[in-house]
């Protein structure tokens, strides 16, 4: 899933009960968005490595494990500053991100889109079918997505059930957002 899956998953996590009545302001509103999107900071440096796009989810920085580590840091960095259910929405936000990103696959199960591999290796390091696509991906780099252009083809076309699922999730933030805004103005006025 891209960035505007993840953000909208994470914005939803904040008007879900029993979070939405919960205030937050701009700073732990940002940091459950920066934690729903946390995880692919790492496209960057795979980018500038020459790493293709599509393989990011292959990486350390994209396991439970490194959730575990991010939440850490969250946690270790804000608990004095924000309350137990912004953490709370933080670590659901790093565990979204995580489902939304190993919905191919999930859906590659249930026959929805062609058959691939898992996104996410949920049992890292124990799983060693991660170490034989990196792998894979690593010495046959050209038959992979590598630059956003062809990424977007394949994710519009191959899986779009889980583009279709990142515009469902996108539109209902902003109408959410949208009619929470309008809410406010009103009883303002």
């Amino acid at each position: 899933m891209l960035v505007f899956g993840h953000t909208a998953g994470a914005y939803l996590i904040t008007q879900a009960p029993p979070f939405s009545k919960t205030k937050l302001n701009c700073n732990e509103m940002f940091l459950v968005l920066l934690a729903g999107n946390i995880y692919d900071t790492d496209v960057v440096w795979n980018f500038l490595a020459g790493i293709p796009l599509g393989a990011h989810h292959l990486f350390f920085g994209h396991t439970p494990l490194a959730g575990i580590i991010y939440f850490l840091i969250f946690y270790f960095l804000f608990r004095k500053k924000v309350g137990k259910p912004v953490l709370a929405m933080i670590a659901l936000a790093l565990f979204l991100h995580l489902i939304l990103d190993d919905l191919s696959y999930i859906f590659s199960l249930v026959g929805l889109i062609p058959q691939t591999h898992p996104e996410i290796f949920w049992l890292f390091p124990f799983d060693g079918r991660r170490a034989l696509i990196l792998k894979d991906y690593l010495v046959n780099r050209g038959n992979y997505q590598f630059n956003i252009i062809d990424y977007m083809e394949y994710y519009t076309t191959t899986i779009l059930p889980v583009f279709l699922l990142e515009i469902i999730l996108a539109v209902s933030a902003v109408l959410i957002f949208t009619i929470k805004r309008l809410d406010v103005k009103n009883t303002v006025d």
